[in-house]
Parts: C-alpha cells; sequence; structure tokens
C-alpha cells in the first residue's frame, strides 16, 4: 500500500479512505479465503475486517508495513469469528 495515502486516509480524507479501502479488499479477501476455505465465510470476513480498517486506521502506527498490520486484523478476525 501507498504511504502517501494511508497518511491521507489517517488524517480523514475521504477520497484517501476509500481508495486505500479499494485496494486492499481484494487482499483482504484473499487473505480470508486461504484462512477459512469458504467464500461466503471470506466475503463477511473482508466486510468486517473492511469496517474495523476504517475504525482503527488513526491507530496504525507506521512500525511495520501497513500490509502486516492489515494481515493481522484479518487474521484476528478470522480467529474471533471461530469462537
Amino acid at each position: 500500500m501507498d504511504v502517501v495515502l494511508v497518511r491521507a486516509a489517517q488524517r480523514g480524507d475521504g477520497r484517501a479512505v476509500e481508495a486505500l479501502l479499494g485496494q486492499a479488499r481484494n487482499q483482504i479477501f484473499r487473505w480470508a479465503l486461504v484462512m477459512t476455505a469458504d467464500s461466503d465465510e471470506a466475503d463477511d470476513i473482508t466486510q468486517i475486517v473492511s469496517l474495523t480498517l476504517h475504525r482503527k486506521l488513526k491507530s496504525f502506527e507506521q512500525r511495520a508495513a501497513f500490509s502486516t498490520w492489515l494481515y493481522r486484523i484479518v487474521r484476528n478476525t478470522v480467529a474471533e469469528s471461530r469462537r
């Protein structure tokens, strides 16, 4: 993901948030599909993660790559859905 786009989204730029979510959506779905082996569940996870990403974007501290942070959100969401 583009660091400039992430920073703009963190500042509240609505277009940047939309663009970031658009770029991330396919990756989120692919990770969720691998983790769940079910496309319907992967769709549900993608929706939840998209909302979580929007809500928690400002907490991303850029200590690691954005994709690493996003992967952890997907992994945690899948784990939570299994409980």
